[in-house]
């Protein structure tokens, strides 16, 4: 170790006792990585980017815009938020793709479901309150991820994980009666972002000279 723990637990204590989940990461995640593999569920997209071009006909209509970040494309949280509320309306769009596209159309409507079923999940207890049968939820959207894994080759990711197997015993022991906007990271996020645009106007390369002031004048004012 280089540096002591920024957390002091005892030895015992489980890392699922400790963190809160992050719940805005979770869902830009999980809802781009299940726009992913509609997009893999085309032959040979990454020639011919079939898929891609799909997936971004459909965002383009619906006003939804994907960005890049570390290499990859995901959603910011409106963004992906709209998403899930929108995604039914791809059925219609995948009934109607021409008989000559090579597209597995029963695993994108599966993927549907499964959005789907995660929105009720978002619905339910990714804000402060909340709202319905949460615990039904989860079970609803875990079940069609499972079917997902199992049955058309979908990887189960670390957000999943925390969904489906931590997200229920966390509101229960954490904050029971409340979801889990009561301890998002969003408003970290919004700082973050807020900086951002800040360095921007007088932001140097890391290895300029004067790297270290220009970033001190940009926090200390």
């Amino acid at each position: 170790m280089v540096n002591p723990p920024l957390l002091s637990y005892p030895d015992w204590a489980l890392l699922s006792d400790i963190y809160d989940i992050p719940g805005l990461h979770c869902m830009t995640g999980i809802v781009a990585k299940l726009i992913g593999e509609i997009e893999k569920s085309f032959a040979n997209t990454e020639e011919t980017t079939e898929g891609k071009a799909f997936v971004d006909s459909f965002l383009e209509a619906n006003n939804i815009h994907r960005t890049v970040y570390q290499g990859s494309h995901s959603f910011e949280g409106n963004h992906g938020r709209q998403l899930l509320r929108v995604i039914n309306r791809m059925r219609s769009e995948v009934d109607n793709l021409s008989q000559e596209t090579d597209v597995d159309k029963p695993r994108i409507m599966r993927i549907i479901d499964t959005i789907q079923a995660f929105d009720w999940v978002v619905e339910s207890c990714f804000s402060k309150e909340l709202i319905g049968d949460y615990k039904g939820a989860i079970k609803s959207f875990s079940k069609l991820y499972t079917d997902l894994h199992n049955n058309f080759g979908v990887s189960v990711t670390v957000k999943v994980h925390l969904v489906r197997a931590h997200l229920s015993p966390k509101i229960n022991k954490r904050h029971p009666g409340y979801g889990i906007g009561v301890l998002t990271e969003q408003s970290f996020e919004s700082a973050h972002h807020e900086f951002k645009l800040e360095w921007q106007k007088t932001k140097l390369a890391m290895n300029h000279s004067n790297y270290p002031k220009a970033l001190l004048d940009c926090v200390v004012r």
